[in-house]
């Protein structure tokens, strides 16, 4: 049955009981005692205590059911933290302009560094432009700061917007890539996203028509 209404109907309630043992695990000024020195007795001791009449499988049913009450306010209560925790994270007043990541050294890449299993290429004519859209979130928990650019000879030729920001693991940020041959030909190269933890990296073919990949 209803536990609560159990306890009421004896003058007890178990609000009080879940609240002092929230509010002491929670709080900041929380800190272990040592109680090996002390007399404690459980929560179902102490309803006998209190109501000598009351059986003792009874009073330990109503210390089973606090538990639980108490596991589930405790969930409820990390469930929230954590929602709090990523709503800050999502939060527009980021400062994006403090996302430099240009401590990093940005090296030669080859092949064998790829790490995206798709290979972009595109078609522009010359002093044209094309663009392609990749999404991609952070594989990590909570957001990761980032810088995106272009590494080969022609990476001038290359642009990617944004160039810096957030990645973040509950939503994905869209990267557009544009091509805009100066010169005819085959262009290759490599796009990066990079964090302080990791790059991924996709190699980009860029043409003006006349030449085949």
């Amino acid at each position: 049955g209803d536990g609560q209404s159990g306890l009421r109907q004896m003058g007890c309630d178990v609000s009080p009981h879940l609240a002092k043992t929230m509010a002491a695990r929670y709080s900041p000024a929380y800190e272990e005692v040592d109680t090996s020195q002390m007399t404690v007795m459980s929560y179902a001791e102490e309803l006998v205590h209190s109501n000598p009449s009351m059986d003792e499988i009874r009073a330990v049913q109503l210390q089973n059911w606090a538990t639980q009450q108490e596991i589930a306010s405790a969930n409820r209560y990390m469930n929230e933290k954590t929602q709090v925790y990523y709503e800050a994270a999502d939060n527009d007043s980021i400062d994006y302009s403090e996302t430099s990541l240009d401590h990093l050294p940005i090296d030669e890449i080859g092949a064998d560094d790829e790490t995206a299993d798709c290979l972009i290429t595109l078609v522009a004519p010359l002093n044209g432009v094309a663009s392609h859209e990749i999404t991609v979130k952070n594989p990590y928990m909570g957001f990761a700061k980032f810088r995106s650019y272009f590494v080969g000879d022609a990476a001038a030729e290359w642009t990617a917007t944004p160039s810096d920001g957030y990645l973040k693991q509950n939503e994905a940020t869209q990267f557009i890539i544009s091509y805009r041959p100066q010169n005819p030909g085959i262009m290759q190269g490599h796009f990066v996203i990079e964090t302080e933890d990791y790059k991924n990296i996709w190699k980009v073919v860029g043409s003006t028509g006349e030449y085949e990949f």
